[in-house]
């Protein structure tokens, strides 16, 4: 690109752009590199989600710059000059777009180094990558056309604006063309290829309608604004007819995978399996796994067939225990104890009951509440805080326990311990 057209964008205003973009990018990608495991499907989805704030920032910069060097009556770039009409939009938006992207790249450069370092299993989703660059530059184009039509101030207020409110209506759009999701797939889950690919054209259309309605726009300049300046907005119709289609006829965007890798280890004669994803967590895991069954001396069976990651997609039933591992949290094996705690508890038989009416409402509170008390006394015997047993009411059953000894409590596990898995222990059987 000639020296000209470089001058057409000023290096602050194309710094601001990249270094802002950056900035953001880089505040919503930090949260994944303190997950329990590395996961190139959260990762690639991320690339995506992290524009929640750059979206706005990109819009409302090349709002700005728009409204700033291609005023009719700006002296550096007045309608008759000849580098007006298409060369100065084409020279505007292609730089500002090299700035943005290089601002998401460098955005996401650590996730995406950290991520390669230490994923166990599966790569970046390209497709899934390119198209969080596409709605990038969309956003970009739709603030620059707003800037080529809209006095600055105003441009810029109704680029960020209505960019964010666009983001906000995801569910209005619907997952095939709403610029983000708001929502991290992880492993187990796959983002749909014809999804995928959909966008990559959808948002590649977008770029070139706006940019064509920005060049129009810049053609038809004058000192006073004509009907015919507005004319290449009509394009815009083009893509939100497509995105209505789109919207009610586009297959789930995200599907479980359908045979999932797993990797696998045996825990004092349980099977305990992950996610091949999730190789780097299945020792922990099975540390966590052997001192709850330690601490509550559990017999042979007591969780059933095994212990399985729910990323792989085994049913949820009585014969297996299904752990739904929060590995987006610092304590996450604290919150596999209280599941496994749970289990062992009869937590989920209790769940299994459902609603009860009548004489039955009290028995049925009171066993589980005993149910409660002997999963926390389980999950911390186990040396674990279980965050998901602090806000369950047990009646006092914690503290009762909490006063025998561990003897004590371990006979009441082996003497009552079926009627504790089913959910039909009372309170007044502990003594």
């Amino acid at each position: 690109m000639s020296r000209q057209r470089f001058r057409a964008v000023p290096r602050s205003a194309l710094a601001v752009l990249a270094g802002g973009v950056a900035a953001v990018v880089l505040l919503r990608t930090w949260s994944l590199m303190t997950w329990a495991y590395s996961d190139w499907i959260a990762t690639s989805a991320t690339t995506r989600e992290s524009l929640v704030l750059a979206l706005p920032w990109a819009a409302a910069v090349a709002a700005w710059t728009a409204g700033r060097y291609l005023s009719p009556r700006n002296i550096m770039c007045p309608p008759s000059a000849t580098r007006s009409g298409r060369p100065v939009a084409v020279a505007q938006l292609g730089l500002l777009s090299l700035a943005a992207v290089v601002g998401w790249l460098m955005g996401c450069a650590p996730l995406l180094v950290w991520t390669a370092r230490h994923a166990r299993a599966g790569g970046p989703d390209l497709l899934v990558i390119a198209g969080a660059a596409l709605v990038l530059l969309a956003a970009l184009a739709f603030g620059y056309l707003l800037g080529c039509l809209l006095p600055r101030v105003a441009s810029v207020t109704v680029a960020a604006s209505v960019t964010l409110l666009g983001i906000l209506a995801v569910d209005v759009w619907g997952p095939a063309v709403a610029p983000v999701r708001l929502a991290t797939p992880a492993a187990g889950l796959i983002e749909s290829g014809p999804v995928t690919v959909f966008r990559l054209l959808f948002f590649a259309s977008v770029v070139a309608l706006f940019a064509a309605a920005a060049s129009h726009a810049v053609s038809e300049r004058s000192v006073v604004r004509r009907a015919t300046t507005y004319a290449g907005v009509a394009l815009i119709l083009v893509p939100l007819l497509i995105g209505g289609i789109a919207r009610q006829s586009a297959p789930a965007a995200v599907q479980r995978e359908s045979s999932p890798a797993a990797r696998c280890t045996t825990v004092q004669g349980t099977p305990v399996c992950v996610h091949a994803a999730k190789a780097a967590i299945l020792a922990p895991l099975a540390e966590v796994v052997d001192r709850v069954l330690t601490a509550a001396d559990a017999p042979a069976g007591a969780l059933g067939a095994g212990v399985a990651d729910d990323a792989l997609g085994v049913p949820r039933d009585p014969a297996t225990t299904v752990l739904s591992l929060q590995t987006d949290q610092s304590d996450w094996d604290g919150w596999a104890a209280g599941d496994l705690a749970a289990q062992l508890a009869g937590l989920p038989a209790c769940d299994r009951r459902g609603d009860v009416y009548g004489e039955a409402v009290g028995p049925a509170q009171d066993a589980r509440a005993t149910s409660v008390g002997f999963a926390r006394w389980i999950a911390e015997a186990a040396g674990f805080a279980p965050p998901q047993l602090d806000g369950s009411p047990d009646s006092g059953m914690s503290a009762k326990l909490q006063r025998l000894q561990a003897s004590s409590v371990l006979a009441l596990l082996r003497r009552d311990g079926e009627r504790l898995r089913e959910c039909r222990l009372p309170s007044s059987a502990i003594r």
